[in-house]
């Protein structure tokens, strides 16, 4: 049989993202073509998330969809919400294959007995990310901090981290492909090292890359407010490589609630450390992943999180309105919040964070920096083309005949929309 087409889709985050990409680079076969989620194909992988109910509702949908547009298809499901309910996903019929996040690296051998003109591959590197610009690479995986809203430790239990040397040498193999910019992903960044027979950690690894120049770029993906140590400011402070960009996972603005979530970090701990990063780092791009609505948000409460992130100012919020999840603490606390009061806040904090970054963008008017070149636009009839700044600043610049992965300097000029729009100086 020849002419076997694939589709894929992935839910939940960029280590999910980066789970996918190896599962297709052990499928490349010249009988093999992948094609669009929505078109008919004869095998389909979900890799699921279960982050919230929404995700795994999300999940089944897409489990759904694949049997209903070709019923003689095989139906593949992994990710985190195999863990979660496997029971579940075995009573659905248009289920064929199971594989849980330990044995995704199953699902190409079984593709390869289930096909036998298809021929895998163990690629040593992954060597290509869907033609990204900014190729994920998951550094760690697994977490036992156990915050009393998240399912995740109970899907990923492993802790696993990449071996210094194997990061260099998979960064480097990215930049021979013509990459100039790589994200450092994982479950818990913070972990990173910690299972190794050499001890190392996230600090360290940064400061061997850096020393090392293997890539033009190189960006961390999430961490927790005490990871940011004054040595790791100064290491971003005074790296050409590590970009000056935080995602920092504060998850509230309240320490009533931080003590609830069973959180490490108190406000003070972030205060703290942002404003010690923001002296050192004065162009510093940051913003904070919040939780809304978790059990014991009052409305004094909800309006302290609130005052809190005015002193703070972040760059931008991504908010995630609280999801009863099972196994865990929070699902079984007292005071849980109306979902009409969480819709209303979530607002809330989502219009918050658009002041936010809108207030940076129009500081940012008149600035120059360096934007990476990613991909051709079409926004109210003009041609752009898109990238980012170094410190994050999605950058478009109309007329430009540049190439993708190239780097152009530009002058900021004006905000369009969620944009800033600049000139080649």
């Amino acid at each position: 049989m020849s002419g076997i087409k694939i589709a894929v889709n992935t839910l939940g985050c960029k280590a999910n993202l980066y789970d996918t990409m190896l599962i297709k680079n052990q499928l490349k076969d010249h009988h093999i073509e992948f094609v669009p989620f929505k078109e008919q194909a004869d095998i389909y992988i979900i890799n699921t998330c279960t982050v919230t109910n929404n995700a795994d509702a999300q999940s089944r949908q897409l489990i759904r969809k694949a049997k209903r547009q070709a019923p003689h298809s095989v139906v593949i499901v992994t990710g985190c919400y195999t863990h979660v309910d496997e029971k579940g996903l075995r009573e659905m019929a248009e289920v064929d294959y199971i594989f849980n996040n330990q044995e995704k690296d199953q699902i190409a051998l079984t593709i390869g007995s289930l096909f036998p003109s298809v021929t895998t591959q163990e690629h040593h590197f992954l060597t290509d990310f869907d033609h990204k610009t900014r190729p994920f690479l998951k550094i760690q995986d697994g977490c036992h901090s156990f915050c009393s809203y998240c399912v995740i430790p109970y899907a990923r239990t492993m802790m696993h981290s990449m071996k210094p040397q194997k990061v260099i040498e998979q960064i480097k193999h990215f930049s021979d492909q013509g990459y100039k910019e790589v994200v450092l992903t994982g479950i818990h960044l913070g972990f990173y090292g910690e299972d190794l027979d050499q001890k190392t950690d996230l600090y360290h690894l940064l400061k061997q890359l850096d020393q090392e120049r293997v890539i033009e770029r190189i960006r961390i993906s999430s961490i927790d407010p005490h990871e940011i140590t004054p040595e790791l400011i100064q290491l971003i402070k005074e790296s050409e490589i590590i970009q000056p960009h935080l995602h920092i996972a504060l998850q509230y603005g309240e320490d009533t609630i931080l003590k609830r979530m069973r959180r490490r970090d108190r406000i003070g701990v972030a205060i703290e450390r942002i404003q010690m990063a923001r002296k050192e780092i004065p162009n510093l791009f940051f913003g904070f992943d919040i939780i809304v609505g978790f059990p014991g948000e009052s409305d004094q409460i909800f309006q302290t999180c609130i005052n809190t992130l005015n002193i703070l100012q972040p760059d931008y919020l991504h908010v995630f309105p609280y999801s009863k999840r099972p196994f865990t603490q929070a699902a079984q606390f007292d005071q849980q919040v109306h979902g009409k009061i969480i819709k209303k806040r979530a607002k809330t904090l989502r219009t918050l964070s658009m002041q936010f970054t809108q207030n940076r963008y129009k500081r940012e008017i008149g600035s120059i920096y360096r934007v990476l070149i990613e991909q051709s636009i079409v926004l109210n009839h003009i041609h752009y083309l898109m990238g980012h700044t170094d410190h994050f600043l999605p950058v478009l610049i109309p007329n430009a005949q540049y190439k993708k992965h190239q780097f152009v300097t530009a002058q900021l000029n004006e905000v369009v929309g969620d944009y800033l729009v600049g000139s080649v100086v």
